[in-house]
């Protein structure tokens, strides 16, 4: 798997992932790909240039699941060559217990 240039460079681990994941912002809506995830965080892959520091919500499309994991709130960390990092905000509290069955914890 293709790893960005600062995957690596965390205090809390993630897990693998490979999910298709739509990015929100307050300028427009883009589709890309969740490499891993963690509670904290999440790095991406996204053909759309996303600006540090900026805020996003995402949506993540799971297999077997119906509706899609929802991080209402997350900050763009860092930004390179088509790879992000986000820092999650804010996720409703039945969205957690979701993304912690995902990160497997």
């Amino acid at each position: 798997m293709c790893h960005g240039p600062r995957l690596n460079q965390r205090s809390v681990p993630r897990a693998t992932a490979n999910h298709l994941v739509m990015c929100t912002t307050s300028r427009d809506v883009s589709c890309g790909r969740l490499l891993d995830v963690g509670l904290s965080g999440c790095a991406v892959e996204s053909p759309r240039l996303l600006t540090v520091g900026e805020c996003v919500k995402l949506s993540v499309w799971l297999p077997d699941e119906r509706e899609s994991l929802v991080i209402t709130l997350a900050k763009v960390r860092w930004w390179a060559d088509g790879y992000a990092g986000l820092e999650f905000l804010y996720l409703f509290p039945n969205e957690e217990s979701r993304l912690r069955m995902l990160v497997g914890v």
